[in-house]
């Protein structure tokens, strides 16, 4: 990837994640869970020296979370096969993330004042 580094310098980086998801069944549709990821990048090169640096990116897992439902209508799951034609488009579940999964609170302490 490269990395524009507020309009001063580049940098050049290979970069790639390993996420472990580990959930549990909630009800019949719906697993909630959480994730660790560990990140591991390497500056190939850069345009100066101090985009150059490569600072350890350090993993926020305490408070990663993940909702799965489904969305295929078997076992009494929300059906998005809105046209019927048996297959569930992009489009067709698009926006429905509100109503499947209510949006949770933001934990202001998480924040940076």
């Amino acid at each position: 990837m490269t990395f524009t580094v507020g309009g001063a310098c580049e940098r050049y980086v290979t970069q790639r994640q390993f996420i472990r998801y580990l959930g549990s069944f909630t009800g019949g549709n719906r697993i909630d869970g959480s994730s660790s990821a560990f990140t591991e990048s390497s500056v190939l090169d850069a345009t100066s020296a101090i985009c150059a640096s490569a600072p350890a990116l350090t993993p926020n897992d305490d408070d990663n979370r993940f909702v799965m439902v489904r969305v295929d209508g078997a076992g009494g799951a929300y059906d998005a096969d809105l046209d019927a034609d048996g297959t569930i488009t992009c489009a067709e579940i698009q926006g429905l993330g509100a109503q499947l999964i209510p949006p949770r609170e933001p934990e202001r302490a998480n924040c940076v004042q």
